[in-house]
Formats: C-alpha cells, sequence, structure tokens
C-alpha cells in the first residue's frame, strides 16, 4: 500500500481521542459500517474523496473513489474534521458488528445478469447495484457464483469460492477463465475454469497442467469416466458438475466442495471424501445423510431427497464441524426428532426447513448460535419459545405461524435488535429493528398492510412473494416516505399492473420474475415510464407479458428471459443501455431499436 501523508493540525489535544480510536479498532476490526464515503483533508488543504475500509494498527485505510486505489494514513495525522467522521465511523461500525463476528464482503460480478449466493445461509446476499452484491458471511463460508451467457441453463458457469474473510471481490471471466482480484484493477489471480462441451480428453489434460498449484474451482456440465481420468493428480478446490460417474474424482484431487446439479445414483466411494467442506447434490431417493454425517470437514450441507431424522438423530456424534445446513428441499421423515437431531448440532449458525412438511421447530433453542434461519410455511413455534431463545440472529425468515402478539413481544424482547433481513407476518415496532436493510414479506396479508411501511422511510430493499394489485396501491401509498428504497423484487407477482411502482421515488433496481401462463391474473403489459431513477430492469419467466413501455427511462441493464410472449418494447432512450440480455423471447419484434444504436459494452441477444 501507499503511505499517503496528511497534516497533524498542532491546535488540538488529540492524545485522547486517537487513543479511544485506536482501542475501539481492536475490538471492532473488519466490519464495514453504512456511510463509508468522505472527503478527507490534506496538506495545505488538498482533498480526497475516499471510502473508509478500515482501522488497523492505527492506520485509516482508504479507497479513493477516483481511481480505485488504496491508500494508508495514520491516524494521529488526520484533520479535525476527519477525526469527527472517524469518531462516528468507528461507533457505527461497533454498532453494527455482527454477534458471530463475520464479516461484511461486496462482490463485484461481470455482467449485471449474473447472480451469487452463499448456499446453506439463506438471504445472505443482496444487491446493492447494477453489478454489487454485498454479504456478512463467516470465514470458511462457501459462495456460489453464478456467470450467466448465452442459452443460460448448463451453459452458464457456476462457480464454488470459498470465503476468507475478504473486504471485496472483484471478479473478471474471459476465456472460460474465472479471475479475483481484490483492488479494482490490481493483481488478478486465475480461480476458476470452466470446462466446455467440446474440451476432449487431450484438452483436458493440458488444460490441467496450467491449474494452480493450490487448486482451481472448476466448472463442467457433463463428467465421464474418461474426463475422471484426464484430471487425475490435479488439486481441484471445488467442483460443480451436472453429471458425475463416481466420487473418485473429488476423492482423488481432495474437492473441498461438491455441486452436482443432476443426481448420481450411488453414493459409494462418498464416506472416502475427507476433504469436503460443502456437499449439495439431488437425490430422487434417500439422502446419504448417514454416511455424510461422518465426515469430520464438512460444515456445509445442502439436502435434496428424503432425510429420516430419527434415524440421524439416534447416532453418537453426527456432523462434527456442520456449520450451515439446508433441508429446505428434503422429505422430512421422523420429524418429531427434530430437536433431538438439533441437540448434536450445538455449534449450528444457519438453518433451512421445508414447507409442506409439519413440525415442532421449538428445539431450534438447543443451538444458540443460530444466527439465520428459514422457516417452511408448516414450521411451528409454540409460543415463539425457539426463536426467543436466539440473541445472534441476523437473518430470519419466518413464517406467518407468528401471531401479532408473538411478534411484538419478540421485538419488546430485543430479539430483532441485530436483525439485517426479516421474513415477517405481521407489524411491529420498526424501531426495535435498528439494523433491518432487507424486508421480505408474503402478498395479501391482512397482518401487514403495505401502506405501514412509511415507518422504514430507509429501508434500502424490500422482497415481496405473491404481490396482489392491493399490495402494489398500499406500496404506492407509502411511496412517498420511502426515500430510501433502492430495490425492489416481485416474485409470482398476481397483479395485472405495476403502474403504482412509478411513487417510489428511490427505486433503481427492479426484478419481476415467475408469473406463469395458468395465473388467473395477467400481467400482459408493464409501463414503467414513472420510474424516472431506474437504472436496472431484471424480468425472467413472465409468460402473460406482450408488451413493455420504458418511455424515457435510462435504464443502464435490461435483461428479458423467458418472456415468451413480449412482442414489443417501447424505449425513447435506448442509448443509455450498457448492458442487454434477451433470452428465449422470441415473439420480440424490433431488436434493433435496442441493440443497433446503443454502442453496448455488452450484448447478448438469443430467439
Amino acid at each position: 500500500m501507499t503511505a499517503f501523508s496528511f497534516r497533524n493540525p498542532g491546535r488540538l489535544r488529540l492524545g485522547c481521542l486517537f487513543a479511544f480510536l485506536l482501542g475501539l479498532s481492536v475490538f471492532v476490526q473488519g466490519q464495514q459500517p453504512s456511510g463509508s464515503i468522505h472527503t478527507f483533508t490534506g496538506p495545505n488543504g488538498s482533498t480526497v474523496e475516499a471510502e473508509v475500509l478500515d482501522l488497523v494498527d492505527g492506520k485509516v485505510v482508504i479507497r479513493r473513489l477516483s481511481d480505485g486505489q488504496r491508500f494508508e494514513m495514520p491516524a494521529n495525522r488526520l484533520a479535525p474534521q476527519d477525526v469527527d467522521f472517524m469518531r462516528a465511523w468507528l461507533a457505527a461500525r461497533e454498532a453494527s458488528k455482527h454477534p458471530l463476528d463475520w464479516k461484511r464482503v461486496k462482490i463485484h460480478l461481470p455482467e449485471s445478469a449474473d447472480e451469487v449466493e452463499a448456499p446453506g445461509i439463506p438471504a445472505a446476499f443482496r444487491r446493492t447495484d447494477a453489478h454489487t452484491w454485498e454479504a456478512e458471511l463467516p470465514e470458511g463460508a462457501w459462495v456460489l457464483v453464478k456467470l450467466w451467457r448465452e442459452g443460460g441453463g448448463d451453459f452458464a458457469p457456476q462457480f464454488l469460492l470459498p470465503y476468507g474473510g475478504e473486504r471485496d471481490w472483484f471478479l473478471t471471466f474471459a476465456d472460460n477463465r474465472l479471475g479475483l482480484a481484490l483492488d479494482p484493477g490490481g493483481e488478478v489471480r486465475e480461480v476458476g475454469v470452466a470446462v466446455r462441451a467440446e474440451d476432449d480428453e487431450a484438452a483436458l489434460r493440458s488444460m490441467k497442467s496450467g491449474f494452480p498449484g493450490e487448486g482451481i474451482a472448476l466448472y463442467a456440465g457433463f463428467f465421464d469416466a474418461a474426463d475422471v481420468t484426464a484430471l487425475r493428480g490435479a488439486i481441484i478446490t471445488s467442483l460443480v458438475v451436472g453429471k458425475l460417474p463416481d466420487y473418485s474424482v473429488a476423492k482423488e484431487g481432495k474437492v473441498r466442495a461438491l455441486r452436482i446439479t443432476d443426481t448420481i445414483a450411488d453414493p459409494v466411494g462418498l464416506g472416502d471424501c475427507d476433504a469436503l467442506e460443502y456437499f449439495e447434490v439431488p437425490d430422487s431417493g434417500e439422502f446419504p445423510m448417514d454416511t455424510l454425517g461422518g465426515l469430520e470437514n464438512l460444515r456445509t450441507l445442502i439436502g435434496d431427497g428424503e432425510v429420516n431424522l430419527e434415524a440421524i438423530a439416534a447416532k453418537d456424534a453426527p456432523f462434527p464441524a456442520l456449520r450451515h445446513l439446508s433441508l429446505a428441499a428434503c422429505e422430512i421423515e421422523g420429524a418429531a426428532a427434530l430437536p433431538a437431531f438439533l441437540e448434536k448440532l450445538p455449534k449450528l449458525q444457519s438453518l433451512a426447513l421445508p414447507d409442506f412438511v409439519e413440525m415442532d421447530v421449538t428445539g431450534i433453542a438447543r443451538c444458540p448460535e443460530l444466527t439465520v434461519i428459514e422457516l417452511g410455511n408448516d414450521c411451528l413455534d409454540h409460543g415463539a419459545q425457539g426463536i426467543s431463545a436466539l440473541g445472534a440472529l441476523t437473518i430470519a425468515l419466518l413464517n406467518p405461524h407468528y401471531t401479532a402478539a408473538e411478534v411484538a413481544a419478540l421485538a419488546e424482547k430485543g430479539t430483532f435488535a441485530k436483525i439485517r433481513k426479516l421474513g415477517i407476518s405481521q407489524a411491529f415496532d420498526f424501531g426495535k429493528a435498528p439494523s433491518l436493510v432487507e424486508l421480505h414479506l408474503e402478498g395479501d396479508q391482512a397482518g401487514f398492510p403495505l401502506s405501514g411501511l412509511t415507518s422504514l422511510p430507509e429501508l434500502p430493499a424490500l422482497v415481496l412473494e405473491f404481490p396482489t394489485d392491493a399490495d402494489l396501491s398500499g406500496l404506492s401509498q407509502a411511496g412517498p416516505d420511502l426515500l430510501g428504497l433502492k430495490s425492489l423484487v416481485l416474485r409470482s407477482p398476481k397483479v395485472i399492473d405495476v403502474a403504482p411502482l412509478s411513487n417510489l421515488p428511490a427505486l433503481e433496481h427492479l426484478v419481476v420474475r415467475d408469473q406463469l401462463v395458468t395465473f388467473e391474473e395477467k400481467l400482459t403489459r408493464i409501463d414503467l415510464t414513472g420510474c424516472a431513477n431506474l437504472k436496472s430492469l431484471e424480468l425472467t419467466r413472465l409468460q402473460n407479458l406482450a408488451e413493455l413501455d420504458l418511455g424515457s427511462v435510462t435504464l443502464s441493464a435490461l435483461i428479458l428471459r423467458s418472456c415468451t410472449d413480449l412482442a414489443t418494447v417501447n424505449s425513447t432512450a435506448a442509448d443509455s443501455l450498457e448492458e442487454l440480455v434477451i433470452d428465449n423471447a422470441r415473439s420480440l419484434k424490433g431488436i434493433e431499436a435496442l441493440t443497433g444504436e446503443a454502442g453496448l459494452t455488452v450484448k447478448r441477444v438469443s430467439p
């Protein structure tokens, strides 16, 4: 890093203040509060606008906004106004510290159509701009990067990357190679390789010779026995693959994370994959919980298949290292054994449970380190005894079974004091959730009319499942007060009109997805001409949509996927587009109006 000299105003007695700054930094190092942008004053009154990254060993670490370069500034040479800012910054950092000391990371993706998630940690990430996703993660978590490319589906490379506590990831993807830098314009490490369908055995052997010595994240749509043979001897950090003939490549490659997107028939050899920290595979039959329970390093498990909790609970010490567990896609047998099962996992930090399985979940109280929970719609927590015992919650996606009285009692008790993301069906005093940055609601709820969102004027992100026209009308009523709401996701909307969204003054990022032809409400036309500040728009699987009207809205990114009836896009500001994805929109006419003159930096168009 480059040293950055600042004056020391001699007239100020700063010794005690700097002792405060440095002392506080010992306890809160590594977290980042909101409000990190500041204009610092240097020698002779010169200024630099920068983002504060950290305070380490008596030095303020900043990133200059103009070029992304990092600098260090001695804390005892800050100007008086900069000292005041840093005191507030450190106080905010202390207030926002994660209960389990998870770190905040920003991941900057190559294209706006790309996505990122932390499997096993529900709702960990939220998008903050067209390319940037933010989350709090523990060291040792695994991040799934999904890079959308033409054709999507099996043609979209996916990579599992281990998180080591870094502040930023800047990802690039070219020539089927994934690169990662920790600073914009910084040194790029090759961390992932996508195997193409045309890569034969010789190509794989050649590819293997260039793998980094510490290992590589590998993606392949399909592996056969010859592919496995060609990769013998390679160190593979993680493997995402559609089909896999057996587990030998995972064992011999010391694979730490394995994600199979299609079914593997036989678990033989899985128990010998001692290096596995992450495992995910769909199974149409019995999920191999018994085998996986003996893996000493397994930290993240994504289940999909039949799971008998009673049988697992009878084991002496299953899953000794497990921290993140998702059973959301599982068919559960022996659900009454959930408390006994959870008692074997006292260090569990994240838990997702399925819909359509009735179970008593008060046993979550036996996992005091749970900081993330997602409860299915038939999970019952009588008297909120389970959730009320969890003092470290930061993400809680609850179900409608919690009554207004229970939610109010939880708020008063302080259960929501550290909540960042909350799924709820009842309104409460949101002053009891001062750290809330994302709210998840299910539509058509009498317990939470969206007009009540006026009490959350600074809320930056809202996710609505099955919203109705009445919901959007209520949201519109609250709209003038929602000055912080920049991101909105509408999933499976039961609406015929989204024009009320024009009443959201700060809306920048909008996602509308999953309205099928079977829906009684038909969203045939989307009018966003009133959304003046909209920057990115994603419309996915809207099977009734025929027309999109953007008017003079200056979008920088537009993503249209599987909108099969979409015939017309009206825009008078197509020149503003920087990124465009059109996939499976076979009825669309006049694409040239969007692609011809815009000079796009990214352009992906398929029928």
